[in-house]
C-alpha cells in the first residue's frame, strides 16, 4: 500500500500559498504609487481649502472639530473646548 507522504499531500497548498504571496508582494509598488497620489490629492485639497476657508474654521478643523449646522461644536469638542465662539 502506498501512503502518501505530508509533502505530496500538502506541496499543491504550499505552491498555492507562494504564488498568492507572490502575487501580493508584485502589487506593492503600485499600491505605494496609489497612496502618494492619494496623499498629493489631499494636500491639493487642504490648499485650497486653507486659501478659501476663514481662519477660525482652519482653528477648528485643526483641533478636530467642526461645527454643526446650527453653529454648536462637534466631534470630540468637550469642556472649555465645547464653548468656542465663532466671531
Amino acid at each position: 500500500m502506498n501512503i502518501p507522504t505530508f509533502d505530496d499531500v500538502q506541496a499543491p497548498n504550499i505552491r498555492a500559498a507562494n504564488e498568492h504571496l507572490r502575487r501580493q508582494v508584485e502589487r506593492i509598488p503600485a499600491l505605494l504609487r496609489r497612496i502618494a497620489t492619494l496623499e498629493a490629492e489631499l494636500q491639493d485639497a487642504r490648499t485650497v481649502l486653507e486659501l478659501s476657508a476663514p481662519s477660525w474654521w482652519m482653528t477648528l478643523i485643526d483641533r478636530g472639530h467642526a461645527l454643526a449646522d446650527d453653529g454648536s461644536p462637534t466631534a470630540g469638542a468637550t469642556g472649555s473646548e465645547a464653548r468656542i465662539t465663532v466671531p
